[in-house]
Protein backbone atom coordinates (compact mmCIF):
# COMPACT_ATOMS: atom_id res chain seq x y z
CA UNK A 1 0.00 0.00 0.00
CA UNK A 2 1.42 3.49 -0.58
CA UNK A 3 1.90 6.06 1.13
CA UNK A 4 1.21 9.96 1.08
CA UNK A 5 4.32 12.16 0.74
CA UNK A 6 4.65 15.90 0.35
CA UNK A 7 7.26 17.43 -1.76
CA UNK A 8 8.30 20.85 -2.35
CA UNK A 9 9.02 21.90 -6.11
CA UNK A 10 9.88 26.14 -6.63
CA UNK A 11 8.66 26.80 -3.09
CA UNK A 12 5.64 24.96 -3.75
CA UNK A 13 4.07 21.87 -1.53
CA UNK A 14 2.47 18.84 -3.25
CA UNK A 15 1.14 15.89 -1.88
CA UNK A 16 2.56 12.86 -3.87
CA UNK A 17 1.58 9.04 -3.61
CA UNK A 18 4.76 7.10 -2.81
CA UNK A 19 4.03 2.96 -3.72
CA UNK A 20 7.05 1.97 -2.12
CA UNK A 21 10.11 3.46 0.25
CA UNK A 22 12.43 3.02 -3.39
CA UNK A 23 9.56 5.22 -5.21
CA UNK A 24 9.41 8.10 -2.19
CA UNK A 25 13.23 8.08 -2.62
CA UNK A 26 13.22 8.56 -6.57
CA UNK A 27 10.31 10.96 -6.29
CA UNK A 28 12.45 12.90 -3.06
CA UNK A 29 15.57 12.79 -5.38
CA UNK A 30 13.75 14.25 -8.66
CA UNK A 31 12.18 17.07 -6.21
CA UNK A 32 15.55 17.89 -5.10
CA UNK A 33 16.49 17.83 -8.60
CA UNK A 34 13.93 20.27 -10.39
CA UNK A 35 14.99 22.20 -7.17
CA UNK A 36 18.46 22.86 -8.25
CA UNK A 37 18.08 22.78 -11.51
CA UNK A 38 15.55 25.73 -10.95
CA UNK A 39 17.70 27.67 -8.63
CA UNK A 40 20.41 27.57 -11.23
CA UNK A 41 18.41 29.21 -13.84
CA UNK A 42 16.88 31.60 -11.61
CA UNK A 43 20.71 32.83 -10.94
CA UNK A 44 21.93 32.76 -14.81
CA UNK A 45 18.09 34.00 -16.11
CA UNK A 46 17.56 36.90 -13.56
CA UNK A 47 14.05 38.57 -14.01
CA UNK A 48 12.70 35.70 -15.87
CA UNK A 49 8.96 34.03 -14.96
CA UNK A 50 8.97 31.18 -12.96
CA UNK A 51 6.72 29.73 -15.29
CA UNK A 52 9.72 30.55 -18.15
CA UNK A 53 12.14 28.94 -15.81
CA UNK A 54 10.31 25.52 -15.55
CA UNK A 55 10.08 25.10 -18.94
CA UNK A 56 13.78 25.70 -19.48
CA UNK A 57 13.87 22.86 -16.34
CA UNK A 58 11.04 20.70 -17.97
CA UNK A 59 13.12 20.94 -21.93
CA UNK A 60 16.45 19.95 -19.87
CA UNK A 61 14.76 17.22 -18.23
CA UNK A 62 12.68 15.74 -21.57
CA UNK A 63 16.48 15.98 -23.25
CA UNK A 64 17.89 14.13 -20.60
CA UNK A 65 15.38 11.68 -20.58
CA UNK A 66 15.66 11.16 -24.47
CA UNK A 67 18.93 11.02 -24.71
CA UNK A 68 18.90 7.94 -21.64
CA UNK A 69 16.66 6.01 -24.11
CA UNK A 70 18.62 6.42 -26.71
CA UNK A 71 21.95 5.16 -25.56
CA UNK A 72 19.70 2.14 -23.70
CA UNK A 73 18.42 1.47 -27.18
CA UNK A 74 22.10 1.63 -28.94
CA UNK A 75 23.93 -0.50 -25.82
CA UNK A 76 20.73 -3.17 -26.27
CA UNK A 77 20.84 -3.64 -29.77
CA UNK A 78 24.95 -4.37 -29.45
CA UNK A 79 23.97 -6.76 -26.68
CA UNK A 80 21.58 -8.30 -29.14
CA UNK A 81 24.49 -7.96 -31.85
CA UNK A 82 27.33 -10.06 -29.41
CA UNK A 83 24.75 -12.44 -28.75
CA UNK A 84 24.06 -13.61 -31.93
CA UNK A 85 27.78 -13.34 -33.29
CA UNK A 86 28.61 -15.79 -29.83
CA UNK A 87 25.45 -18.18 -31.09
CA UNK A 88 27.09 -17.98 -34.50
CA UNK A 89 30.55 -18.94 -32.77
CA UNK A 90 29.43 -21.88 -30.90
CA UNK A 91 27.21 -23.24 -33.78
CA UNK A 92 30.34 -23.49 -35.72
CA UNK A 93 32.57 -24.69 -32.91
CA UNK A 94 33.29 -28.89 -33.79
Amino acid sequence: MGQKIRVRIAGREYPIDAQTPQQENLIRLAAEAVNKMLDGYKAAHPGRSETDLMAFVALNKSIAEIAAIRQNEAANAEVESLRKDLDNYLDNIE
